[in-house]
């Protein structure tokens, strides 16, 4: 299942059966980008949909690989577009780690409390936090590079 002609009903539902699955098979530990990876494949899923049902179950916790996180609603953001912006970021993530370059992690929320803002993202980094409200996919590349590709002296 993609993301495009889906209704939030419909995503809500998947969502909250893929994060019991998922709880089953985690016993306890976090999950790795991996093994969403090939949830995501096996079941025909979007990635986004299986990071967002990680977001949503209380019980499940995805394995840090970074000092640099990105936060994603996936509360009632969905209704507008986080599980787009979602799935470009893991696209992006996925590029960097492949190319070499500085990795992030991707963090889906079930809210970020910034509900009349929404879509929203909370950037964390070496130097603090920041929040992107109203965030559109189109701006994403810009604020991982700022964060990833930056030389802080």
């Amino acid at each position: 299942m993609g993301l495009q002609n889906v209704s939030p009903g419909t995503v809500a539902v998947v969502i909250e059966q893929l994060g019991t699955e998922l709880l089953q098979q985690a016993k306890g530990r976090a999950l790795t980008y991996k093994k969403l990876d090939e949830v995501s494949s096996t079941k025909n899923l979007s990635s986004a949909l299986v990071h967002a049902a990680v977001g949503i179950e209380p019980g499940l916790r995805l394995r840090r690989t970074s000092d640099i996180l990105f936060s994603i609603c996936v509360g009632k953001c969905v209704g507008v577009g986080s599980l787009h912006n979602l799935q470009t970021l893991l696209d992006l993530r996925t590029d960097r780690v492949l190319n070499g370059a500085y990795p992030f992690d991707v963090e889906a929320r079930g809210c970020l409390d910034r509900c009349d803002f929404r879509p929203s993202m909370l950037c964390r980094g070496p130097f603090g936090v920041t929040t992107h409200t109203r965030l559109r996919a189109h701006e994403l590349p810009e604020i991982v590079a700022a964060l990833c590709d930056e030389k802080w002296d």
